[in-house]
């Protein structure tokens, strides 16, 4: 039985059409989400190129201060901990590391971010990132950003697998709740053909 059953064809159309309308507005919230925190990011780091960094500086700037949560407030030290590296044409160009695409975009401030509710657990994490990247003299690969010199990554987090899969379950969303199969059993569809073969697939996979 699906959802919508045992009621008036008035009430079943309202129910239907609110829930319809509530999945579509979550599916775009989501779309929105990931499009902030993954796929910018993600686009963004594909332009870094691979080099070797050298630590030629380490230094905490004021504390920053963060969300952990909801009603959840806390600070972090802010480390920023600057390298030199070979360019494309190797040339020698000094910039600020920082962790991963994701910290660049959110935290372009700080070399590291942590943000749990514990104060000592954030200054903990932070000196561990000082212990094992900011030593200065010390050597390791990096990815710096042609455009913009002064961007360096330690580790690049987002592939291009992370965007295609991302796209494809934004795509899944909006095919779901486009067509709307969810609000009835599968074996219905098929028997009343309200969905071509196309539209089942691209939703089911």
């Amino acid at each position: 039985m699906g959802c919508c059953e045992n009621m008036t064809p008035e009430r079943k159309h309202s129910v239907c059409r609110k829930m319809l309308c509530s999945g579509m507005i979550l599916a775009i919230a989501l779309i929105i989400m990931l499009g902030i925190l993954i796929v910018k990011p993600a686009i963004y780091g594909q332009a870094f190129m691979p080099t070797s960094c050298t630590v030629v500086s380490a230094n905490y700037e004021d504390n920053v201060d963060c969300s952990c949560g909801r009603n959840c407030y806390t600070q972090m030290p802010c480390l920023v901990v600057m390298v030199t590296y070979q360019d494309r044409q190797n040339a020698t160009a000094t910039g600020m590391l920082h962790n991963d695409e994701g910290e660049l975009d959110q935290w372009s401030m700080c070399s590291y971010h942590s943000c749990s509710r514990s104060w000592e657990l954030n200054v903990d994490s932070v000196s561990w990132f000082e212990n094992n990247y900011g030593q200065v003299g010390q050597t390791y690969s990096c990815f710096y950003n042609p455009g913009k010199e002064n961007e360096v990554l330690l580790r690049k987090d987002y592939g291009n697998m992370v965007i295609f899969h991302v796209i494809f379950l934004c795509r899944k969303l909006v095919l779901m709740f486009h067509y709307g199969p969810f609000l009835h059993p599968f074996q219905e569809v098929l028997l009343r053909k309200d969905y071509d073969n196309m539209v089942i697939f691209h939703v089911m996979f």
